[in-house]
């Protein structure tokens, strides 16, 4: 790790975006594929310090057995999850095995439990009480976490049918607005309809009294005439 101070950087960031998002997916405010891309990641960033690992444990010539190299990528795997343990780990001064004990990728982070290398008997008895330590941390935290994401799945259901309830009543006023537009437009045309008959009836009305004025003209001249007729007659 000390030769890997860049490596070690990458690997703590990816560890607290890891945990990051298995709080928020148990909060409600994030989803599994985050999650997903958040262990994906971690994966990634701890790939080139175990390949450091693996040619430091094989640097004399001996071959590295699989079993050491999972016991040093679980380490490095808690130590990402967890930085009270980081300083030990970065220095290379790690005594013991260090194990995440959760639920992974798909729940929320929990404690982390060291493991000695000798003394089973030891081993045994803590890693008992550990793990029921553990255990209980994880069960509160879980439960937490799906008290909070049963607020909050709550909450957008609340939300939704709020906005479903808001929906409806601007359709309801949008369609009663319709309808007294189309009142309107309808009395509208009725009204014009109306007008446009009186309108004719007074252009036919007009058009007759001009005619009546034109025979009363004519017969106006008629008679001037014929009274002009008589006179010279006389």
């Amino acid at each position: 790790m000390r030769s890997q101070p860049r490596a070690a950087r990458d690997l703590w960031a990816a560890g607290d975006e890891l945990v990051g998002a298995q709080e928020r997916l148990l909060a409600g405010r994030g989803g599994r594929d985050d999650l997903r891309a958040a262990a994906t990641a971690e994966r990634e960033a701890l790939a080139p310090l175990l390949d450091a690992a693996r040619g430091l444990l094989t640097g004399g010539g001996a071959a590295v057995s699989e079993t050491a190299l999972a016991r040093v990528e679980e380490s490095l795997h808690a130590a990402a999850l967890d930085p009270e343990v980081r300083t030990g780990v970065a220095a290379g001064r790690l005594a013991k095995e260090l194990r995440h004990v959760g639920m992974g990728t798909a729940g929320a982070p929990a404690t982390v439990r060291t493991q000695a290398a000798g003394g089973a008997k030891a081993q045994r008895g803590a890693k008992a009480a550990g793990g029921e330590r553990a255990g209980h941390s994880v069960s509160e935290r879980q439960a937490d976490g799906r008290c909070s994401a049963r607020k909050a799945a709550k909450q957008r259901v609340d939300d939704a049918r709020g906005e479903r309830a808001a929906a409806r009543d601007g359709l309801k006023a949008a369609r009663k607005e319709s309808r007294s537009a189309a009142a309107g437009a309808s009395a509208a045309v009725k009204a014009a309809d109306a007008a446009r008959r009186d309108a004719d009836r007074a252009t036919a009305a007009a058009r007759e009294a001009a005619e009546r004025e034109r025979a009363a003209r004519d017969a106006l001249d008629a008679a001037e005439a014929a009274l002009r007729s008589a006179r010279e007659g006389s």
